[in-house]
């Protein structure tokens, strides 16, 4: 705390993320509601039932009892929980640091006890985004093969074949044209 300017320091930088958290939140619900609503572009990020047989194909490949993984689209089921972990999470992060920041207001609509239980409810979250992040994220990205894509736009034809083989497909018969990602 003393290396980052002392504790009122923290909690405006605290706070100051939290603002840009929810612009970030604000701008990326409307930048999907255009998509959806204005450019009818499908819902690629909803879980489907495929999503559920490629994770259960992918444990059993994983185990060795099955010999080939699953074949996926534009985005796999892991791709598809990591971001709709961040939403729920965000989401969380939102309400509780809202209730955290105007422990008055909150009081006024809810019980006194919304208070710790918020602090509780803030705290985990923010411990189990960290964790999410520190394990699943950086192994599946960074550790288990390098996705350049954040930095190019684009993932390479090996990268294609290997991590999204039907979309690699869809692409190359021209059923489907490359887009903006979509949700």
């Amino acid at each position: 705390i003393w290396l980052m300017g002392g504790i009122e320091m923290n909690r405006m930088i605290h706070r100051g993320a939290a603002v840009i958290l929810i612009v970030g939140s604000i701008y990326h619900l409307f930048s999907v509601g255009y998509r959806l609503l204005v450019r009818r572009v499908q819902m690629s990020m909803l879980p489907g039932l495929k999503d559920v047989v490629d994770a259960i194909q992918t444990l059993g490949y994983n185990f060795g009892l099955i010999k080939n993984p699953p074949k996926m689209g534009r985005y796999t089921f892991g791709e598809k929980v990591e971001y709709w972990a961040v939403i729920w999470g965000t989401v969380i992060m939102i309400l509780t640091g809202f209730m955290l920041w105007n422990p008055i207001a909150t009081t006024r609509l809810f019980p006194g006890e919304f208070i710790p239980a918020a602090k509780a409810a803030h705290g985990g979250e923010a411990l189990l985004a960290v964790l999410s992040i520190v394990t699943w994220h950086f192994y599946n990205v960074h550790v288990k093969s390098f996705n350049k894509s954040m930095f190019s736009g684009s993932l390479s034809h090996h990268e294609m074949e290997e991590e999204h083989p039907l979309e690699l497909a869809a692409l190359e018969t021209t059923q489907v044209k490359p887009i903006a990602p979509a949700v």
